[in-house]
């Protein structure tokens, strides 16, 4: 009896083994923000890698737009600022984070829908202390409420800075700056649909030099049904996919959202974009979910979009599971692409990624890396315990950034944002095998 106790532990041991392996492969993952603060996906960056330094931008519990600057070497938070003058409590509000080339930083954000101008503070990093000091507040006006801010320089153009954000008729809006952020041209469309409220909805991606790429929808899809599509941004044109022109972006006047290259299909699902990478030769990759019961949202999917220079490849990667909360139906727990890897990706769902009736105990985070040989996805659990929902995952360099806790819904949540090192990829036994994932 007691040999068949003690083989039973040992195989019960070795089956727990991937788990436990890939918890010590990421090491210490405790490390949290002291506020409670929380943070959308359409505001970026919501964090900069600056040598020790980890620049995070959210919004606390009292309603401000902050900034907390941790030390990555000693694992702590050296300073807080709250940059907003007004509050709100509202993860909309959230700060797209700049470092500007004359080594300043700026931060652009705004309250949801509130006020017709978005708000612009410059910060001085002292790289010694942690300690960062910001100018007053500046107000950029804009003939239209605002939300959201990200925030891009392009050294090609002289050092210009763009921030898109929305705005006019409630669709994506740009302005930009030729004097490091200290005036802002007049704001313009980029793309123009309906009364505002089809409005798109964009995710942005930025090379520093001379090009912006537009990952996005053509709507909300608590409203619609939605496709996504691509477009991008250089030498004063906006591009198809190919490279092929669309229109100029500053002289033509504002495009249809459907004037882009469609990367995925919607007409039959509801489709919203997370996020866009661009990569060494060209790579240009994309996730984002559809949910497959239409306007309900419980049976989310997430999927991988990789352009190979003449189509985009559409792929089936994880289950998401079900909606963070309702009205907001195809609210995921989220996805990101690694900062160095198209093909590994870091989510969040409230069933295992390979299976949607094995449910899980909340939210939780996993590392998805896609086979070169089959091209198949496997899984492994990042973050260990179970306090609170692990939600809204963020890659900033080698950090993984998340919020984790109590989410309610936008206006109420008790989440903090918790980072962790990104171990290079190594062979780690996965927990899920990778021919078990199946649509």
């Amino acid at each position: 009896m007691t040999r068949w106790l003690i083989r039973a532990a040992w195989i019960a041991a070795l089956a727990s083994l991937p788990i436990i392996v890939a918890w010590l492969a990421y090491g210490r993952i405790t490390s949290r923000l002291r506020t409670n603060s929380a943070w959308c996906w359409f505001s970026d960056p919501r964090a900069l890698r600056v040598d020790n330094w980890l620049i995070v931008g959210s919004v606390d519990t009292t309603g401000y737009t902050r900034v907390d600057v941790v030390s990555v070497q000693a694992d702590r938070v050296e300073n807080s600022t709250k940059l907003s003058t007004d509050t709100e409590v509202d993860d909309h509000n959230t700060p797209s984070l700049l470092q500007l080339q004359d080594g300043r930083f700026l931060a652009a954000y705004a309250r949801h829908s509130r006020d017709h101008f978005w708000c612009s503070r410059f910060g001085l990093l002292n790289e010694t202390t942690g300690e960062m000091a910001w100018s007053e507040e500046q107000h950029n006006p804009v003939e239209a409420t605002v939300t959201y801010s990200n925030l891009f320089q392009l050294e090609k153009e002289g050092g210009r800075i763009y921030n898109c954000f929305r705005g006019l008729n409630f669709n994506p809006t740009f302005s930009f700056s030729d004097d490091n952020g200290e005036t802002w041209s007049e704001p313009r469309l980029l793309m123009r649909t309906g009364d505002g409220r089809t409005r798109p909805y964009l995710k942005y991606c930025c090379d520093n030099q001379q090009r912006i790429d537009f990952f996005y929808t053509e709507a909300h899809p608590r409203d619609f049904s939605t496709s996504i599509y691509h477009l991008y941004y250089e030498a004063g044109k906006l591009h198809h996919s190919d490279g092929t022109s669309v229109a100029d972006l500053v002289s033509s006047n504002a495009i249809s959202p459907e004037a882009g290259t469609r990367v995925f299909d919607g007409s039959e699902h509801r489709a919203w974009v997370w996020d866009i990478k661009r990569y060494a030769q060209g790579i240009l990759a994309g996730v984002f979910v559809v949910s497959h019961d239409g306007p309900i949202g419980r049976d989310l999917r997430y999927y991988h979009a990789l352009w190979n220079g003449g189509l985009w490849k559409v792929q089936f990667l994880a289950f998401a599971g079900s909606h963070l909360y309702e009205p907001e139906n195809h609210y995921a727990g989220g996805i990101v692409l690694d900062a160095r890897d198209p093909n590994r990706v870091f989510l969040s769902c409230n069933c295992q990624p390979h299976d949607a009736k094995q449910a899980l105990n909340g939210y939780r985070l996993f590392e998805g890396n896609k086979s070169s040989a089959n091209e198949s996805w496997s899984f492994t659990p990042i973050a260990k315990g179970h306090a609170g929902d692990q939600i809204r995952p963020y890659a900033c360099d080698d950090n993984l950034l998340w919020l984790q806790g109590y989410y309610a819904k936008y206006t109420e949540f008790r989440t903090r944002v918790h980072w962790t090192k990104i171990k290079s990829v190594v062979p780690i036994p996965t927990a899920i095998p990778a021919a078990a994932v199946t649509e």
